[in-house]
């Protein structure tokens, strides 16, 4: 395989360049006798059967099967709670039969709300605060740099509201309940 030998002897030659240059070699020795102590045309030959020097001690590979199942040597001894026991393999539960669906008629969703809806939510919707909430979401957040947002802003709104003020709005928000409810029936 010529093709390896001659990086190989490039690479052989660098490597002895950088012994000689670091001080590494006997003084006197140049790149020329140690290519003479590994040559390649040495390498080339082919190890003979006969030879002493090279015989390689081959002995057969013995291949077992792994088992990772661990047998007790104190099969007598059962009261031993240290002993490694194996682990039996949980069972496969039974799968239950279902269930059939039972024929209770399904309750109907109606179109009109159950319930009030809470004062803040009340107040956020209601169009006389929509320019304060829509100012206060333009504003920007110091932490972020970025507006705060409809969200944010309506909330920033709200805390700001006295607790009459927010009760107020409470009340408003029940009686615009009751109103649309007897709208619904009537």
């Amino acid at each position: 395989m010529d093709f390896h030998r001659i990086p190989a002897e490039n690479l052989r030659d660098q490597i002895f360049q950088l012994l000689i240059d670091n001080g590494k070699i006997i003084d006197g020795e140049t790149i020329d006798d140690l290519k003479k102590l590994i040559s390649f045309d040495d390498m080339e030959q082919p190890i003979t059967e006969n030879s002493e020097d090279n015989a390689i001690d081959i002995t057969p590979v013995v291949s077992e099967v792994f088992n990772d199942n661990i047998n007790d040597d104190n099969d007598d001894n059962d009261d031993n709670e240290s002993s490694p026991k194996p682990k039996s393999k949980p069972k496969k539960k039974e799968k239950k039969p279902k269930k059939e669906k039972s024929d209770k008629p399904k309750k109907e969703k109606s179109d009109k709300p159950s319930k009030p809806a809470s004062s803040f939510i009340f107040f956020k919707s209601h169009p006389d605060n929509q320019a304060a909430i829509n100012e206060a979401a333009g504003k920007i957040n110091e932490e972020t740099g970025k507006p705060f947002g409809i969200s944010k802003g309506s909330g920033i709104v709200w805390r700001s509201l006295s607790e009459e003020d927010q009760k107020i709005w409470g009340l408003k928000s029940k009686e615009a309940f009751e109103q649309s409810q007897t709208n619904l029936a009537g």
